[in-house]
């Protein structure tokens, strides 16, 4: 396959998802058809409603990104990580497999990793919020700071162990509900 089909098959995988006027090409907003649900799902989780909420988006069809991290919140915040993070992958993930989008708002990538966390993957979490490049978005600080209470917590060779990449086999405590939504869908903090 021609460089220009490859590159072109990419932006027709990006062109999936809408773009909110004023958003950089391919960062993710809300469909319109899907704004609606959003809207409703997004109320009932606020409304800590997680139950409704997560039946309102399990029987929709979860093309839209956005559908996606809502569902995934509830996961989250039902501890049910692996779930969330199945949801989640196929949106964060780039097509090369290798790294992290970033056309896609933070919180979407901070709520993977809080899915990791939530599994005792300390080191994999770490390794995509250092992805992000964006210490000072708020949901990366929780995690961070989660991350850091926890590994002040451990002796001195089990802050080693993770430091070599063996991660603990419980949940790391977060100290904060899970599950971030982004303030305004489309409209989530410019790089």
């Amino acid at each position: 396959m021609s460089r220009k089909r490859k590159n072109q098959t990419r932006q027709d995988a990006s062109a999936r998802v809408a773009t909110a006027p004023g958003e950089p090409s391919g960062r993710p907003a809300v469909s319109n058809s899907a704004r609606p649900l959003y809207d409703r799902a997004a109320g009932l989780i606020e409304g800590q409603q997680i139950s409704e909420a997560m039946n309102l988006l399990r029987g929709q069809s979860h093309s839209d990104l956005w559908l996606r991290n809502l569902l995934a919140v509830c996961l989250l915040r039902s501890n049910r990580p692996q779930e969330a993070m199945d949801l989640l992958r196929p949106g964060v993930w780039a097509s090369n497999g290798l790294s992290l989008r970033n056309d896609v708002p933070v919180e979407f990538i901070a709520n993977f990793a809080t899915g990791q966390l939530l599994q005792g993957r300390v080191n994999a979490a770490v390794n995509a919020l250092d992805s992000l490049r964006r210490d000072d978005h708020p949901a990366v600080q929780k995690l961070r700071a989660a991350i850091a209470q926890w590994m002040n917590g451990l002796s001195f060779w089990g802050r080693w162990r993770v430091r070599l990449g063996i991660d603990p086999t419980e949940a790391i405590p977060l100290g904060f509900t899970p599950g971030e939504i982004p303030p305004e869908p489309g409209l989530s903090d410019p790089e």
